[in-house]
């Protein structure tokens, strides 16, 4: 039996592709505990110190964003 997923996990599962195929790489190690805030639509992102900071960065950019967050290489 198959189950369908939610939108909050298709999003998470296309950010973190995306983190790992592309934004990883982009952003170098090691993270030393930075937020990334990824748009699961695009692909856009921002990377900060500050969990608020780098969430009104993307948004300032993506109005209306399908955010992911994403420390240390760790998903919540």
């Amino acid at each position: 039996m198959t189950t369908k997923k939610d939108k909050y996990t298709l999003a998470r599962e296309r950010a973190e592709r995306m983190y790992h195929d592309r934004i990883k790489r982009e952003l170098g190690e090691p993270m030393n505990g930075q937020w990334v805030v990824i748009d699961a639509d695009s692909g856009d992102y921002e990377a900060a110190d500050d969990l608020i900071e780098a969430l009104d960065a993307l948004e300032a950019r993506v109005p209306n964003a399908d955010k992911v967050f994403v420390r240390d290489g760790e998903f919540t």
